[in-house]
């Protein structure tokens, strides 16, 4: 059996030699740059299985692959593949689980709270006060707060959740309007129009307020702005989309929950990519 790796670069040292081990013959891009679907097509037409990356798997490409059994993405999304063509011609989509991703934006979210908690970059003096028994609100119920929550739990943090969407728990359910006036810190893990009912709650936090917003809210740009002008805000951590408002809050970071580029998260999804694909092509 065949396998093509259509990624513009191979992160992981096993990825070619764990596919050959199993019994695969392998092939991969040599261009170093995303496949075009004409290329594509004409490099793919004789695999059984290919790993993708973000290149189009549209039903014209798809046509000319007659023996095409699986396409592993490493990613999480399948919004580059014609779903409707694999269903109806019986090609296997298997992608890597948001889990993953959950994983290491958890863990540059907590290091980034405790930096800017006791503000260790700064030549100011230390906050006296420990992060321990702190009260922290996370809106937004999902795989990445709890694992927020589990990398905190041995630091006694009072930890509260509320997303309008979700059925939270009722250890960490909170009433939005009470626990935004009283936490230390806030951390959005979603997109506020999904998980909140009105932005305006922000115009209550406490003065010297620390806001995480992981996915990088725009929505909020006005509400956080008022925060800036009464004095009231800490530090504002976002991405890049909202980097005016960092750079004018004078204290601010940059997470990179959007385009998480460590070598081991980029590792662990290939060979994850690549462990799915031979399993769907190994059971076939």
């Amino acid at each position: 059996m065949k396998v093509y790796i259509a990624i513009s670069k191979i992160v992981s040292s096993n990825t070619i030699g764990l596919l050959q081990e199993t019994g695969f013959e392998v092939d991969y891009n040599k261009n170093g740059n995303e496949l075009p679907p004409e290329q594509l097509s004409n490099l793919i037409k004789d695999a059984d299985g290919v790993l993708a990356g973000t290149e189009y798997y549209t039903s014209e490409v798809l046509s000319k692959c007659s023996k095409l059994k699986c396409i592993s993405r490493i990613g999480e999304s399948s919004k580059n593949i014609d779903l409707d063509y694999s269903k109806k011609n019986g090609i296997v989509i298997a992608t890597v689980s948001p889990d993953i991703r959950a994983k290491y934006v958890a863990e540059m979210t907590v290091a980034a709270l405790f930096s800017l908690y006791y503000d260790i970059t700064s030549k100011h003096k230390l906050k006296t006060k420990s992060i321990r028994n702190s009260t922290i609100l996370i809106i937004g119920y999902n795989q990445l707060s709890l694992r927020i929550i589990d990398l905190l739990e041995c630091f006694n943090v009072n930890v509260k959740i509320f997303d309008k969407g979700k059925d939270v728990p009722f250890k960490y359910y909170c009433s939005i309007r009470k626990e935004i006036v009283r936490s230390e810190a806030i951390i959005i893990t979603s997109k506020i129009k999904d998980v909140l009912h009105d932005v305006n709650v922000f115009d209550d936090v406490k003065k010297g307020i620390i806001i995480l917003d992981v996915p990088g809210n725009s929505q909020i740009s006005e509400n956080i702005s008022k925060i800036m002008a009464r004095g009231a805000l800490s530090t504002y951590w976002t991405t890049s989309e909202n980097e005016s408002l960092t750079a004018a809050s004078g204290n601010g970071m940059l997470t990179p929950y959007s385009n998480f580029q460590s070598t081991q998260f980029l590792e662990e999804f290939e060979e994850i990519a690549v462990t799915n694909l031979i399993s769907i092509l190994k059971s076939d």
